[in-house]
């Protein structure tokens, strides 16, 4: 059963089953709630911003190493 879900960085669609499909299943496991690595990395970075795990420049360095044009 494919599962609809939706990127919690961009509210972009995307269809994620492990159980159905190999592919999916050797995927990392940032991959069951973000639609790539640039959403997961944006979300890791500001989450870890807010809790104080990150200064405001190391944020915005890695902010700034992504592609955020999709978004």
């Amino acid at each position: 059963m494919v599962k609809n879900k939706q990127c919690l960085s961009c509210g972009t669609a995307f269809s994620y089953c492990p159980d159905c499909s190999r592919v999916d299943a050797l995927k990392p496991v940032w991959a069951s709630q973000f639609c790539s690595e640039n959403c997961a990395t944006l979300w890791t970075t500001l989450t870890k911003f807010g809790m104080n795990k990150l200064t405001k420049s190391e944020a915005k360095e890695i902010i700034s190493s992504l592609n955020l044009k999709p978004i």
